[in-house]
């Protein structure tokens, strides 16, 4: 697998920043997001 050093928010892609970034840059309706944060915890 590759990853980008210029991924969301200059985070590399798939670092615990570029997660945090991705996640802040959906609505707070979607659901993906929910699912997301619930998996986080």
């Amino acid at each position: 697998m590759r990853v980008s050093n210029k991924g969301v928010g200059g985070a590399r892609q798939m670092s615990p920043d570029w997660v945090r970034n991705v996640l802040n840059k959906l609505e707070n309706k979607n659901i993906q997001l929910k699912m997301l944060r619930i998996a986080e915890n």
